[in-house]
């Protein structure tokens, strides 16, 4: 997968600095991808607050990739469930991505306590 070809989430105005609120703007980025396309996060760490323990919540995503290269998404309170919960997706792919405690992501997750995200059907 070419960078170039992947929605950034540098560009819906995400900073990766570890300290700045990037929620809403991963929210933006996926909620801005269509089936086939990826979402990419560049090197950082990806701070988010998300309100309640479901974390950022997405409905009916349908293949989606989720790639990064050193990039680290870290929750404001470490007692929270999820960092995602994804309701009836299918085909969601991960990799190079880094939750909280150090763990790489990938396609196996599922929605376990403290997981980083959950799928839902």
């Amino acid at each position: 997968m070419i960078a170039g070809e992947a929605i950034n989430v540098l560009d819906y105005g995400a900073v990766g600095d570890g300290v700045t609120d990037d929620m809403q703007a991963i929210m933006d980025a996926i909620n801005a991808a269509a089936p086939g396309q990826a979402v990419y996060f560049p090197a950082g760490v990806y701070f988010v607050d998300p309100p309640t323990d479901d974390g950022m919540i997405f409905t009916n995503l349908s293949k989606i990739v989720f790639f990064g290269s050193m990039a680290t998404i870290k929750q404001a309170f470490s007692n929270r469930k999820a960092i995602f919960t994804f309701n009836g997706c299918n085909n969601l792919t991960f990799d190079g991505l880094i939750d909280r405690n150090s763990t790489h992501l990938n396609s196996s997750h599922r929605c376990i306590s403290y997981a980083v995200f959950c799928l839902k059907k």
